[in-house]
């Protein structure tokens, strides 16, 4: 657990437990950031306008740290394609983990699917829907969350960063043998 403004994460800082419940088994964080009039009471950007925007460090050394909740990604260089979910987890886990490490850490992941959809930018108008300088060289498909898919162990959730085919940010239960992008996070959990 790691906190945020002194609160623990998915407490009253942000609406994480106001987020849409999926299957009923977890909640995804509630950060829209649209004005007050597009949208109703109860959403974070109502009560906590500044808190709940995106913010994003660009560390230097390959990474992205999140500044709203603490998680630091994989700027690129994960985003490979053709990875089926084992091989996903295995990159992350393994891969990133190796040797010194990249970027000095060794305890890089695969992210669940809270944790990938807080990335995910709705407000933008083209694709990728995800901020380009913070997460330069994302592609406007699917990428694979470490979440196993809660109505089949067959399945993982899959987040999407298009619009083309799908809404941004649009989850689904893919089979775990497609092959789909990766972009691997530290920290949280």
């Amino acid at each position: 657990m790691f906190s945020i403004a002194g609160a623990a994460y998915g407490q009253s800082i942000h609406a994480f437990n106001s987020g849409m419940n999926c299957y009923g088994v977890y909640r995804l964080p509630d950060t829209s950031t649209r004005p007050v009039y597009h949208s109703g009471t109860g959403d974070d950007s109502y009560y906590q306008p500044v808190i709940s925007s995106p913010s994003y460090t660009d560390n230097g050394n390959g990474t992205t740290t999140d500044n709203v909740t603490g998680l630091m990604w994989a700027r690129g260089g994960t985003d490979h394609f053709g990875r089926t979910w084992a091989v996903a987890l295995t990159s992350c886990a393994v891969g990133m983990n190796s040797g010194s490490g990249y970027a000095g850490y060794k305890d890089w992941r695969l992210p669940n699917v809270r944790e990938l959809v807080s990335i995910v930018d709705y407000g933008l108008p083209g694709e990728p829907c995800v901020n380009g300088a913070a997460f330069p060289g994302t592609e406007a498909n699917g990428y694979w969350s470490s979440t196993t898919d809660p109505t089949s162990t067959n399945n993982a959730e899959v987040v999407m960063f298009s619009i083309t085919s799908d809404p941004c940010g649009r989850m689904y239960g893919g089979s775990k043998a497609n092959t789909l992008y990766v972009r691997c996070v530290r920290g949280g959990q």
